[in-house]
């Protein structure tokens, strides 16, 4: 991914990036709750597991209907 492109791409998500790991997003929401503690705050916390989401849905259905915001080179 080129340099401008990469400005696109939210740092959070981190499944799909190298050197990121279920490891480092738990410890990104572990900082992010205890900042909010700290400081007195509420933290509320929705997980949601789409790991098998489309499984349903025909992939090529997917394909012709998916846009990912960035031109194709």
């Amino acid at each position: 991914m080129s340099e401008s492109e990469n400005e696109y791409v939210d740092p959070s998500p981190q499944g799909f990036r190298s050197n990121h790991s279920i490891e480092s997003a738990l410890v990104t929401v572990a900082d992010c709750i205890r900042q909010q503690v700290d400081q007195g705050g509420a933290t509320i916390l929705v997980m949601m597991d789409l790991s098998a989401a489309f499984d349903a849905i025909s992939s090529s259905l997917l394909d012709a209907k998916s846009v990912t915001g960035m031109a194709e080179e």
